[in-house]
């Protein structure tokens, strides 16, 4: 597994490598991937400050800007090692959505998708199931990063092919991650969750399911969803969810009431409570005679007798 401390390059790319003061890098913009921390982040410094960055950063010259599109983790323990400028290799002929893409591969490659949080997993799909429909981008990406990252394990994706099929792109990305073809097409639909709601759903407050059929909302209504959860403090389940995204194609709008029906359930009045009495009670005052309707009755009458006679008591007591 490529890893962003032990990533080597080849002759080839590290001459095109120049440096840069790290002040003047930027981070890609809205940045999906959680950064390392703790102990992670505290060994990589420790490495940074032994050998250097031994893999320069991966950086794109867009305007005057100079955006980190690979060593995010690398330019934060250079900083934190006291470093002012580390060695970057610039691409300048590429566009955003080339940017994206690079983003994107290059985390699927960094990381464990096992780790990442739904949010991670949900844009790295949805990226390169873009990356594999982008068949003449998509070669040149990943020529790229082979150059930079010297990978062998994606021979198999470097040929492009002549017609692209959506569901045979799905299952092939699913075949890749252990993933069914179901599955990978709720992840990319989850990429373009509302924000409010990504988050729920990383924070474990919102089930992976429900946050999929939430995806079949308007960004407005799933922004009147996630203020609702947020305003009331409640969780939305599945059911929940199922239930919303009915009442929201069945009206093609949801308001702030169809969430109150939906979401803010009425306490339930309590069930009638059923009280047995042991077979041997009822025999010790019973003969086996008495019918069951007499039994309640007497039952009742000395119920009634009994709480009556306390309430007397209490009365004289006060």
């Amino acid at each position: 597994e490529l890893t962003e401390e032990n990533n080597h390059l080849d002759s080839n790319s590290n001459s095109s490598a120049v440096s840069l003061p790290l002040e003047r890098l930027e981070s890609f913009p809205n940045h999906r991937f959680s950064l390392y921390e703790g102990e992670r982040l505290d060994d990589m410094v420790e490495s940074v400050k032994e050998y250097g960055i031994l893999t320069p950063l991966l950086v794109w010259a867009n305007n005057d800007k100079k955006i980190i599109l690979s060593g995010h983790n690398r330019a934060q323990a250079a900083k934190a090692a006291g470093l002012k400028e580390v060695p970057v290799i610039i691409k300048d002929n590429i566009n955003e959505e080339e940017a994206r893409l690079i983003v994107a591969e290059t985390n699927l490659r960094q990381r464990s998708f096992s780790e990442m949080r739904y949010s991670e997993q949900a844009f790295c799909l949805a990226e390169h199931y873009n990356l594999i429909k982008s068949q003449g981008k998509r070669n040149d990406i990943l020529e790229t990063l082979e150059n930079l990252e010297k990978a062998d394990n994606h021979a198999e994706n470097s040929t492009s092919t002549k017609v692209w099929d959506k569901s045979t792109s799905e299952r092939k990305i699913g075949q890749e991650y252990g993933l069914s073809h179901g599955k990978v097409a709720m992840y990319i639909r989850i990429a373009a969750l509302n924000p409010a709601l990504m988050t729920m759903l990383d924070e474990g407050q919102l089930p992976f399911v429900a946050a999929y059929n939430l995806t079949f909302l308007s960004s407005a209504s799933q922004q009147l969803v996630a203020d609702f959860l947020k305003g009331y403090g409640i969780k939305c389940t599945v059911k929940n969810a199922t239930q919303i995204r009915s009442r929201y194609e069945s009206k093609k709008t949801l308001a702030e009431d169809d969430l109150k029906e939906l979401l803010t359930n009425p306490k339930k009045s309590e069930k009638k409570k059923s009280v047995k009495i042991k077979q041997s009670v009822v025999a010790k005052y019973f003969p086996a005679t008495v019918s069951v309707k007499d039994i309640e009755e007497t039952i009742a009458k000395a119920l009634e007798q009994f709480f009556a006679t306390a309430k007397t008591e209490e009365k004289t007591e006060n």
